[in-house]
């Protein structure tokens, strides 16, 4: 291979391969950039033989961090490259600017120069990158000051910053594929490098701050529909997290919700994400799924409720006893999510429960929107379907008194329809 021998881009797979390169390490405190610099040493005072590999379990390091000017730290690479690399910099100094706990991250400069150097293989300076890594495009893992964690395998790794990717690969005019799954040790990535204005003409630095990345990467990924079809199959569907996670279950495995064996919640997310989010499938561990949401991580809440749409568009009205936006407004009404709530609330309204706690429901999610006349106005209607409503009457007396009055001091629980009605819970 040498530079324009290629006719067509290069594909290539890069399997655990950016976590073992070169990366960089900066902190933003304050609104200011720092570049971490590094000193090795070993707990002991002293080693015999500097050669011996056993070393690497005693790593001392430390770290010693000096403010840099984010235009500066690579204005010497080579082809322009200084450009996208100070926009990527660029990026975390405007998220963190106002966050009081700063941020940290690693900048994975040798992959960036890597990956730079194989677009030059072809003749219209283009490749794609298939990648799985050790590595995160969660902002959130950035938050705080800290120094880089080392992964220590017999040499050692480090996390693999996949966002930062994200920016220099939509600065030099390319876009990114990332995988939309938090609580993820393997995180797949796709990035099609193209040189500036392949797509389009966005050039200013502006246009790659904030949500904007995310954005010019949804808009350029729609040139190639069949590859933004097979990520979302292969690697957002029942993707290697996913495998890596049934492959660990004892085999054989076996589902065993009546006696206590209920699985992880990471494995229940695993199980629907292969089942395509089958509505049947979130039925049968309704119950565990109940039990567990509130005390999952916030990672493993994000990758559930991120499939949730799925389960809502294979969802079919078909049976009274099994109605899923009730359920699935349930759970957002105990994640204090209202406005989400009472969304699925009415949609179970319009289509199988016209049941008086379904209105009162409704209530409750306006009063907590702070729409008291809509409040109101579904407290009275829950009433009118059922006179015995005694909820309905606590709550329309309250709203009436509702001056001075503290709601945080109550917290109701949404009703569930009376049994032998529409919508009563298996």
């Amino acid at each position: 291979l040498e530079t324009g021998s290629l006719k067509t881009p290069p594909v290539v797979i890069a399997n655990y391969v950016f976590d073992t390169l070169n990366s960089d390490t900066f902190q933003v405190r304050d609104g200011a950039l720092l570049q971490g610099y590094i000193s090795v040493g070993s707990k002991r005072r002293h080693e015999p033989d500097p050669l011996n590999p056993e070393i690497i379990l005693r790593m001392d390091n430390r770290f010693d961090y000096r403010e840099e000017s984010p235009s500066e730290v690579y204005s010497q690479e080579n082809f322009g490259e200084g450009l996208h690399l100070e926009r990527a910099l660029n990026w975390y100094v405007d998220h963190f600017a106002e966050d009081p706990e700063g941020g940290s991250f690693l900048f994975p400069i040798a992959g960036f120069r890597i990956l730079s150097h194989i677009t030059t293989f072809s003749v219209s300076n283009t490749a794609l990158i298939l990648s799985a890594d050790r590595g995160t495009v969660n902002t959130d893992d950035f938050r705080g000051l800290f120094n880089p964690d080392l992964g220590l395998h017999g040499s050692f790794s480090v996390l693999v910053n996949y966002h930062a990717m994200d920016i220099w690969v939509a600065s030099k005019g390319g876009f990114a594929l990332t995988e939309a799954q938090d609580d993820n040790p393997l995180t797949t990535n796709a990035f099609f490098l193209a040189p500036q204005h392949y797509f389009d003409d966005k050039v200013l630095d502006e246009q790659f701050l904030g949500s904007s990345v995310q954005s010019i990467n949804q808009e350029r990924a729609a040139h190639f529909p069949h590859l933004l079809q097979q990520f979302s199959e292969q690697v957002d569907g029942f993707g290697p997290t996913d495998y890596h996670t049934m492959h660990l279950l004892p085999f054989p495995f076996q589902l065993d919700i009546d006696n206590d064996h209920n699985p992880p919640f990471k494995t229940l997310i695993a199980i629907l994400k292969l089942s395509n989010w089958d509505p049947e499938v979130f039925f049968r561990f309704i119950d565990v799924i109940n039990e567990q949401i509130s005390t999952c991580s916030k990672k493993l809440l994000n990758d559930f409720l991120r499939g949730i749409p799925k389960l809502a568009s294979n969802y079919f009205y078909l049976d009274p006893n099994r109605d899923l936006p009730f359920e699935v407004a349930n759970i957002y009404f105990e994640l204090k999510e209202f406005k989400l709530a009472l969304t699925y609330f009415k949609k179970s309204f319009e289509y199988n429960d016209k049941s008086s706690s379904n209105v009162f429901n409704q209530g409750l999610c306006y009063y907590y929107l702070e729409d008291l006349e809509l409040a109101m106005d579904s407290f009275e209607a829950a009433l009118r379907l059922d006179s015995n409503n005694e909820d309905a009457v606590v709550w329309m007396d309250i709203l009436r008194r509702s001056e001075g009055f503290t709601r945080r001091k109550l917290k109701p629980k949404p009703q569930r329809a009376a049994p032998n009605t529409v919508g009563e819970e298996l």
